[in-house]
């Protein structure tokens, strides 16, 4: 175990002192790539990117809101309510449907186009939907945000309002027999049914996606009462998506000391390599005992025989 402790700090003591050998190199390469991320930090545009919350209540209008402070409905219900929502965000009609609001405020973009720039997403266990947009221009990331939730609002608007209000009331009742039916399953799980454990099963299942459908349908509903006339604008896009020059100087500082580290443990290593080389050839050139031995009794055979002939 100290052997191994000893030999542990032996390597220790080597990587240090290879460092300190090289340590020039690791610095040059430091600085090198340092300066080259802080160029490339000037040389590239920037990417700024808008943010537009929607808050969505089931039981009521919907409103846009421009910062995360809103008491919001948490929960599973907010779950359902919002995997609707954010496919309907997504789908090539509301895309469609804000490339041109976009092009009548003077910005040409295509559907295609504009769905490489936006993500929306829930904010955890909300029923807050937050979609953010990004360009290299800060009045355009604004625009597409606010495109967006427009056409969003306005597809959802444009639904019959009878036709909503049949479609509640017909979800309203399926739910209710539902929720007895699963009552009754319930008394027989608890009777241990084996049969009724999959039937209630079966049934919670079709609750929760008749569940999602109605608070889809609600929102719908809320719309139609003056919830456009709350829309404003989105607010203009000051935060970079992109680093700066001072965090890529960084990074690239680090990616810097990283490469002169390992090209400074290269190096060793072959200058290791080299001398154990030199050492090898310098013992190899040397004459052993068994060789000087023989040399030496040659050397007496021939002075031997040299003072015979004289």
């Amino acid at each position: 175990m100290a052997a191994g402790a000893m030999e542990q700090g032996g390597g220790v003591s080597r990587s240090f002192s290879a460092l300190h050998r090289h340590y020039p190199l690791v610095i040059v390469m430091t600085l090198i790539w340092a300066v080259a991320f802080v160029l490339l930090g000037f040389l590239r545009p920037p990417i700024y990117q808008a943010t537009r919350q929607i808050s969505f209540d089931p039981n009521g209008s919907i409103q846009k809101i421009n910062a995360p402070s809103t008491q919001a409905v948490a929960g599973p219900d907010a779950d359902r309510l919002i995997a609707g929502q954010l496919q309907v965000l997504t789908s090539e009609q509301v895309v469609a449907a804000a490339a041109e609001i976009l092009r009548q405020r003077g910005i040409d973009v295509s559907p295609q186009q504009l769905a490489q720039t936006f993500d929306v997403s829930q904010l955890t266990a909300t029923n807050v939907i937050e979609v953010t947009a990004r360009d290299r221009q800060q009045r355009v990331a604004s625009e597409i945000a606010d495109s967006l939730v427009s056409a969003y609002v306005a597809d959802r608007v444009s639904v019959n309002e009878a036709q909503l209000q049949a479609e509640a009331a017909q979800l309203s009742a399926r739910m209710s027999a539902l929720q007895t039916t699963i009552v009754s399953l319930d008394q027989q799980v608890a009777q241990k049914d084996p049969s009724a454990v999959m039937a209630r099963d079966a049934a919670v299942a079709d609750y929760g996606s008749l569940s999602e459908n109605y608070q889809t349908v609600l929102v719908n509903l809320g719309l139609q009462d003056g919830g456009v006339s709350t829309i404003t604008q989105a607010y203009n896009a000051t935060n970079r998506a992109s680093p700066g020059p001072a965090v890529l100087g960084l990074a690239g500082a680090v990616v810097g000391a990283l490469i002169g580290i390992g090209l400074a443990f290269v190096l060793e290593y072959f200058a290791v390599a080299r001398q154990s080389r030199r050492r090898e050839d310098l013992v190899g050139s040397r004459p052993n005992e068994s060789e000087r031995r023989a040399t030496t009794r040659h050397s007496r055979r021939v002075s031997t025989s040299s003072l015979a002939d004289s």
